[in-house]
């Protein structure tokens, strides 16, 4: 079966966010597989619908109670649509570097779901410190922050897995991921996210 150009895109989205994709269940894995590798070059467009969620919904928010209020309520909206994903990995960063000494040890620390000490504090530092930039930001820069700042983290999302070696013991989707991501996708993506981060620039 050749891959429809429109299943790369809603791969991405169904990948990165916990949104209902039709269409997608009655793909065989293996093309789930082949969809996932050109479904990178497609993070961009997925973080950018994020990140115009979240807008939108601090500017409602933002018209009935007071800033840090409709923050708040926006972060909450954005965690519930991305599954807390993005927030899952810096509580494992911070819990891997933080605790361990040895790639092998912080590899090992950051493949335990659990969080440490290492991963809350890290974890509330860095939610609290986006609730306190986006309580600074003026009222006409949420918008196109928030879209570009999106699309530009899921764009970083993609660069290491095309530069950089697959790290060692990354199985199942993952490593058919980055062993498959390369310049073409990177190439790809950044032209995707153009579009939601010129705005803002």
């Amino acid at each position: 079966m050749t891959l429809r150009w429109w299943i790369p895109p809603l791969l991405a989205i169904q990948f990165l966010t916990r949104l209902p994709v039709p269409g997608l269940s009655r793909l065989r894995a293996d093309d789930v597989s082949a969809g996932m590798v050109r479904a990178v070059t497609w993070f961009p467009l997925a973080g950018g619908l994020v990140g115009l969620v979240s807008a939108v919904v601090l500017i409602g928010a933002d018209q009935l109670w007071p800033r840090m209020v409709a923050v708040l309520i926006a972060l909450i909206v954005e965690a519930r649509l991305t599954g807390a994903f993005h927030e899952d990995a810096v509580a494992d960063f911070c819990d891997g570097f933080g605790g361990g000494m040895t790639a092998e040890r912080i590899h090992e620390i950051m493949k335990d779901s659990r969080i440490g000490a290492y991963g809350s504090v890290g974890l509330v530092l860095a939610l609290g410190l986006r609730a306190a930039l986006l309580t600074a930001l003026p009222g006409p820069l949420i918008l196109p922050a928030l879209v570009a700042s999106a699309a530009f983290g899921r764009w970083l999302a993609v660069w290491p897995k095309a530069l950089l070696p697959s790290p060692p013991g990354v199985g199942g989707m993952a490593s058919r991921i980055v062993t498959g991501t390369g310049w073409r996708q990177l190439a790809g993506a950044s032209l995707v996210a153009l579009p939601f981060v010129l705005p803002f620039a």
